[in-house]
């Protein structure tokens, strides 16, 4: 890190260089952001012939044109928008997504492959805002230690586990209440009533949700479990595909690539 520093107060920039970086994180919560790791390389100017085709671009095209900020909120624009940062589960590896000091956010349309059906759901206490698991007392009551009361009642709540996969890798996600019910086409509620009533019918409602596809917006990061790191990523939205929507996103990835080339 104290040789990026170095190299970051010594910039010259006076020349406009072709910088290349690999190795780096990109992110896009509270604005784009490349962020450095231990394993980051740096150069200035690279003999490669992609450097050479953005140099010849910036001297003929890009000196002239007007830069505008790329920063904002994530997600601007909605999960399909131009302020929502795609990914591939592969791409998200490879840059090393999670490896930060925080977490990083990305987009990817992706397919459920399994479900964890133990502890995806647990009695919760009744009191508003509160979504702490309840201890039976047996005695009908439920005692919530973090509110320190013991209530009549529950309500359930839902904590998914499931493998998510696109076609070129599959990644493990967490998903809480709102995201789980869009997953499983059902409350809470209800689902906790077939638990309680058809074990079986409370089986197959979840084998219903496997490989259906929805676009995730996905919080990843590398936290540490019993001394253990371990990368841990989370749905922070989920939502079923919007064909007009994604098909205008394609298209741009089509038109992008077309530049390229």
């Amino acid at each position: 890190m104290e040789h990026f520093v170095f190299q970051a107060e010594n910039f010259d920039s006076s020349t406009n260089p072709v910088v290349a970086l690999k190795g780096v994180k990109v992110s896009d919560f509270s604005g784009c952001t490349l962020t450095t790791v231990s394993a980051t390389g740096v150069q200035i100017n690279p003999d490669i012939k992609e450097a050479h085709a953005l140099r010849g671009w910036y001297d003929c095209e890009g000196l002239h044109i007007q830069t505008r900020s790329i920063s904002g909120k994530p997600g601007a624009g909605g999960m399909t928008g131009a302020g929502a940062t795609w990914k591939t589960f592969a791409q998200a590896k490879a840059e090393m997504l999670g490896a930060g000091e925080k977490p990083d956010y990305y987009t990817a349309k992706a397919s459920v492959v399994m479900i964890r059906k133990e502890n995806c759901m647990y009695r919760a206490c009744p009191r508003e805002g509160c979504q702490k698991k309840v201890i039976d007392m047996n005695n009908g009551l439920y005692r919530c230690e973090k509110c320190q009361c013991e209530y009549p009642s529950y309500k359930w709540r839902l904590l998914l586990q499931f493998n998510i996969a696109d076609f070129s890798e599959n990644q493990w996600v967490t998903c809480f209440q709102e995201g789980a019910e869009t997953i499983l086409k059902s409350t809470a509620n209800d689902m906790g009533h077939l638990k309680e009533t058809n074990e079986d019918q409370f089986s197959a409602t979840i084998d219903d949700a496997n490989f259906s596809t929805y676009i995730f917006r996905l919080r990843t990061k590398m936290e540490l479990y019993n001394e253990e790191s371990r990368l841990k990523t989370v749905v922070v939205s989920v939502a079923p595909i919007n064909p007009t929507e994604y098909g205008k996103k394609l298209l741009t990835d089509i038109h992008q690539m077309e530049s390229v080339l």
